[in-house]
């Protein structure tokens, strides 16, 4: 399993390096602070994101989940991957 954990604050800094501009110290409606710690991990064949509304099943490259609040769920990162 291949995986990095950064902070809200790295990931901020990463969109701002990409030209993403946005005001990251403004505080959001969960609370989450800027040194909370972020897992983005590489998904394996046949691990899938099921949809908590439908529970439709789909496959994604990378996910990325809060690292002391799994209860938030995961995020699919990019587009879904082409069923084969």
């Amino acid at each position: 399993m291949s995986q990095i954990t950064l902070t809200v604050r790295q990931i901020a800094d990463l969109a701002r390096f990409v030209g993403i501009d946005f005001d990251a110290e403004k505080p959001n409606n969960d609370g989450f602070e800027m040194d909370e710690p972020i897992v983005i991990k590489q998904c394996h064949a046949g691990e899938f994101v099921t949809d908590e509304l439908d529970g439709a099943k789909t496959e994604y490259s990378h996910i990325a989940y809060f690292k002391e609040a799994t209860d938030y769920g995961c995020m699919p990162l990019g587009d879904a991957l082409e069923a084969k």
